[in-house]
């Protein structure tokens, strides 16, 4: 089976790669100024630079990938808590994904072990002896 793909689709699609690595470097840059300048707490960081790294994805995939129109104060705010709520939904689940890798300890696990069962100290996916 054979799949003919638009000239619009193929644009929209690549469009979504880019705004997708613009998002990315969106969330590194609001994590790395809320973190380093402003000194916010990790935790803190990671939230501020989600919600805006998802608030420039939703306003460019709005404008550039999905030709959204939706218009007045009820259409934006169903459309951005549509948006929101995947982003969240999909987000929990990756962290999900994230915590059962690394096991109870909060690090990767090797060999079946956690850091604190083996008597050294966690330091982010890296086990330090004690």
């Amino acid at each position: 089976m054979q799949v003919m793909l638009s000239r619009d689709t193929l644009r929209d699609m690549a469009l979504y790669v880019v705004f997708g690595a613009c998002t990315t470097l969106a969330n590194i840059a609001a994590y790395w100024v809320s973190a380093h300048v402003l000194g916010i707490g990790v935790m803190a960081s990671t939230v501020v630079a989600w919600v805006l790294a998802v608030l420039f994805a939703y306003l460019t995939n709005r404008r550039w990938v999905f030709h959204s129109e939706a218009r007045g104060t009820a259409g934006l705010a169903r459309e951005a808590v549509a948006f929101y709520g995947c982003r969240l939904a999909t987000g929990c689940r990756g962290l999900g994904d994230d915590v059962r890798a690394r096991g109870s300890h909060g690090v990767r696990r090797r060999g079946g072990q956690g850091c604190g069962e083996r008597g050294g100290s966690c330091k982010t996916v890296v086990c330090l002896p004690a």
